[in-house]
């Protein structure tokens, strides 16, 4: 498919998928692996988070691993209010919350946000703030169970 398109990869230490280009690894510019590098684990627990961005009037679901907050601090510094937060066992726990909380507000989804409104990533996660309110505790529990 070319040698600057990003293929499907998998990390030879921990077995985390990824995509690389050709291009990037013969060039030695090809990021680590951030699992590898950061010592976060998919097995580890993982927050699922819910975010308000009052200037964009919207909301925000995301995940990150429960170790650190810099993905939450990201979005505080981009203007973001954390309404909630909430601990699963791992990763794909996380991921299939996220999931299904994008799909339930889908109805809502923004479709004017991009990099430029919201810099540290995440826009693909977001809906208008007027959809109805969002009990993370209770989705979790009900989506995890």
């Amino acid at each position: 498919r070319g040698e600057y398109v990003p293929q499907p990869v998998e990390c030879l230490t921990c077995g985390t998928r990824r995509k690389v280009s050709l291009a990037d690894l013969d060039a030695g510019s090809a990021a680590l692996c951030w699992t590898c590098t950061y010592g976060i684990r998919t097995d580890e627990p993982h927050r699922i988070y819910h975010v308000h961005f009052p200037a964009l009037r919207a909301m925000k679901v995301g995940l990150t691993h429960a170790r650190h907050d810099r993905r939450l601090v990201a979005h505080e510094l981009a203007g973001g209010v954390v309404l909630a937060t909430a601990t699963v066992a791992d990763r794909s726990t996380a991921r299939r919350v996220e999931r299904e909380l994008i799909a339930k507000y889908k109805p809502w989804a923004t479709t004017d946000l991009g990099t430029a409104e919201l810099p540290q990533g995440g826009w693909t996660e977001t809906w208008r703030d007027d959809a109805p309110a969002l009990d993370l505790a209770a989705e979790v529990a009900r989506i995890s169970a």
